[in-house]
């Protein structure tokens, strides 16, 4: 039996979208690292991350990517977030 799991989300406003991240960023990333998996479509999960960080478009324009990947940079902590968004599944 599966139990299910409710965990509310604060929004990240203190974070910038960045367009990519350098080799050296990607190597400096830390290993922690969150999945969600369910039932649930690209699209919704687009909308999910759309309430918790800035500038993420609510809707995909062509809908072919199989996986959508943004970056942010938080304004006081200079970390970077990285988030995949695919069908069933966001990475975080």
């Amino acid at each position: 039996m599966c139990a299910m799991l409710e965990i509310p989300l604060k929004p990240l406003n203190l974070h910038d979208r960045i367009t990519s991240l350098t080799a050296q960023e990607m190597e400096q990333l830390p290993l922690s690292r969150l999945v969600i998996r369910g039932r649930f479509s690209q699209s919704d999960g687009l909308q999910w991350i759309s309430n918790c960080v800035p500038n993420v478009p609510s809707v995909v324009g062509d809908g072919n990517q199989q996986i959508l990947t943004y970056f942010f940079r938080s304004i006081f902590t200079r970390t970077i977030l990285v988030v995949e968004i695919e069908d069933a599944t966001i990475t975080v």
